[in-house]
């Protein structure tokens, strides 16, 4: 392998199979893989690097891919029921690499077109992935439970030659409602004029916790 190292400022790109080089924050390198051989047998490459060029790619690398959207639907999700997360992105003309989807630092479910079997998906406690239904810009998680309240992402990495990635994150709300109506008690059925009214107002349990008012003749109680 023969190797051309120049110092220059700009951002991670990843190239081809034969040869590959990186834009970084510190310099770029170039590298060359079967380099063919002549017939004395001598190795000997030819490379023409310009930094120019590649701050160009580096810049179009970076407006390949752009809007990346993670959509929670529903935004509050009951408990056992069924949430989708819905990743929109726009290529501008580039091929999709990935697309990756995660429950905070984990990944649970990847999506490559270029590969067989284009699925793969991870184990998580308390996802179950309706495989089904779940495609390039869509993953849908069945039987949900309160422990997947909180952060989602998806990743989406366009293809060679320029491999941009961008992420976008979402909040998943696993919420639990009541059973039943509020019930309201009070001590007594009728009451004259000077009266104190003292009632007592309970609901089932809920997740969140319910937060109850009182109304009387349709008037907040903070108005009374």
């Amino acid at each position: 392998m023969v190797a051309f190292h120049i110092k220059y400022t700009h951002t991670l790109i990843r190239l081809y199979t034969h040869l590959a080089y990186a834009c970084t924050e510190f310099d770029v390198r170039w590298a060359f893989r079967k380099l063919p051989l002549n017939a004395s047998g001598a190795l000997f490459c030819v490379a023409y690097v310009s930094v120019n060029a590649c701050a160009l790619l580096a810049d179009y690398a970076q407006a390949t891919l752009s809007n990346v959207n993670l959509f929670i639907e529903p935004p509050a999700v009951r408990r056992g029921q069924s949430v989708i997360l819905r990743c929109q992105y726009a290529l501008e003309g580039a091929p999709l690499y990935s697309i990756k989807y995660y429950r905070g630092n984990y990944e649970f479910y990847r999506y490559t077109p270029g590969e067989f079997p284009n699925v793969k998906h991870f184990q998580y406690p308390g996802i179950k992935v309706d495989e089904v239904i779940s495609n390039a810009t869509q993953v849908v998680i069945r039987d949900v439970k309160f422990s997947l309240s909180g952060n989602f992402s998806c990743e989406v990495t366009a293809d060679a030659p320029l491999f941009s990635t961008a992420t976008a994150y979402a909040q998943v709300q696993v919420v639990e409602f009541p059973e039943k109506r509020p019930q309201l008690f009070t001590e007594h059925v009728r009451y004259e004029p000077g009266d104190i009214l003292r009632a007592n107002c309970s609901t089932p349990p809920s997740r969140p916790r319910a937060d109850l008012h009182f109304t009387l003749n349709n008037i907040p109680k903070k108005e009374l």
